[in-house]
């Protein structure tokens, strides 16, 4: 189970990485034609793709040719089991030296998903820690702001923007740049120093912008999905350029409505306080990153230049959809498995294959469909593929007649137990080497259960 949800994360992982490089390998591009809230949103979505399996909306839509092309790929008809000799009636397994080894990758597959459980929760408890400490610094080191022009000027900022919610302001005694904290109780912190009421103003539009659109939640949730793939780099990569086009985002909807002259003076607000902050070498919505502060300072000032006509809109949503399908069509056919239908042999797992002393006379029934099936201990039946085996023909096991011997395992209603399969076990005419397994239809089982009485 936890290892089936950890493949499921690994392919999930891999496609959102694909995806992030190519965005990435376009951006430059992109960022001379789209808007910041493009870069954003299409990031987010991006990211989302870590998380929630998207490929599932294909099942609905039955993209026959993808399955084509997966059935194509896996043109193997069977693994071999084993190598077998005849003692008597009964099978004798022979092992090949190879075959030895695998009972160690088997350790360490079913142990990986462990590994990777124990590191997400390891980077919850980074995470807690360090906003438990951000937490205690923010309650010995700030003081309400009593100034009553903040007051003021936050006031007229959330009536501009539509805001209800209470955001206290606080004043930080550590050299830090204005930030939004919290999510349930939000509050806006400044660092001690003056503020003109214009560079207030420019500062609280920045602050409440983030609350408005969520972006503290947002980023909350980012961090946990980053958690569950904390063993890929990329998604640190893809988060922290999600955190700087959030900046650059909310920078271009505040000076949204400003002239030429405002923007400057934005830049010059945000100028100032990274300088005032340098020593501490804060890093935060006003970052000091040199390329990165020279694109947001070129946007905020030259950001009327992109203009929102239609043609870069088609373009825009063609980028996007492109990347989602790419996605999704990709996990798709990575998850994908082959409906197993009657006559059709498929793979027996790798799993079947164990210690050589498990199957060692004296031979047993029981021992044989421990081997080719999964037991079931809570409702004592045997499965192969999520369905309870209802009979399994086997000529070589249960009968010396070469018309087949078929074995009844469980006996119930179709839907008892989910859906129910007759299997029967192919083998190599010569060696007796087991080849496959194909599910019978009910005209096949009737005739080989017709077979043994005759």
């Amino acid at each position: 189970m936890l290892l089936s949800l950890y493949i499921q994360l690994l392919v999930l992982s891999l496609v959102t990485s694909g995806l992030y490089l190519i965005l990435k390998g376009i951006s430059r591009l992109t960022m001379k034609y789209f808007h910041a809230v493009w870069h954003y949103r299409t990031y987010l979505f991006i990211f989302s793709f870590f998380i929630v399996p998207y490929h599932y909306i294909l099942n609905l839509w039955g993209f026959g040719w993808i399955r084509e092309i997966k059935k194509k790929v896996e043109t193997v008809p069977g693994i071999p089991f084993t190598s077998f000799k005849k003692a008597g009636t009964l099978p004798l397994i022979e092992y090949l030296p190879e075959q030895q080894k695998i009972k160690w990758w088997i350790i360490i597959v079913n142990a990986i998903p462990f590994f990777l459980l124990a590191g997400t929760v390891f980077f919850l408890l980074m995470i807690i820690v360090r906003n438990w400490k951000l937490h205690y610094q923010l309650i010995i080191g700030c003081r309400a702001a009593a100034d009553m022009k903040y007051t003021k000027i936050l006031h007229d900022c959330k009536e501009e923007l539509g805001i209800r919610q209470n955001l206290p302001v606080y004043i930080s005694e550590a050299k830090t740049s204005p930030f939004l904290y919290g999510i349930c109780r939000p509050r806006i912190v400044l660092p001690d120093i003056e503020f003109s009421d214009k560079e207030l103003h420019f500062t609280f539009m920045h602050e409440l912008t983030h609350w408005k659109r969520r972006d503290t939640l947002i980023k909350g949730i980012l961090l946990l999905i980053n958690a569950i793939h904390w063993y890929n780099p990329l998604a640190y990569m893809l988060r922290k350029d999600i955190d700087r086009y959030c900046e650059l985002s909310c920078d271009e909807k505040v000076v949204a409505s400003l002239d030429k002259q405002e923007r400057i003076d934005y830049c010059e607000l945000i100028l100032s306080v990274l300088c005032s902050v340098a020593s501490e070498g804060v890093l935060s919505a006003f970052s000091s990153k040199g390329k990165y502060l020279e694109r947001r300072i070129n946007m905020i000032i030259d950001g009327k230049k992109l203009n929102k006509g239609y043609s870069r809109r088609i373009a825009a949503v063609t980028i996007t959809l492109s990347l989602a399908f790419l996605g999704m069509v990709t996990a798709y056919a990575a998850n994908y498995k082959q409906p197993i239908k009657a006559g059709e042999q498929f793979r027996i797992k790798a799993s079947a294959l164990r210690e050589p002393d498990a199957l060692q006379p004296p031979y047993s029934e029981e021992s044989f469909m421990t081997e080719l099936l999964e037991y079931d201990k809570g409702l004592h039946i045997y499965r192969y593929d999520g369905k309870w085996v209802r009979t399994i023909d086997d000529r070589y096991v249960w009968s010396s007649k070469p018309a087949g011997g078929v074995k009844v395992l469980a006996s119930g209603e179709p839907d008892i137990w989910g859906k129910p399969v007759d299997i029967k076990v192919v083998r190599n005419e010569k060696t007796n080497k087991i080849e496959g397994l194909i599910e019978m239809t009910d005209s096949q089982r009737l005739e080989a259960e017709s077979s043994i009485s005759k």
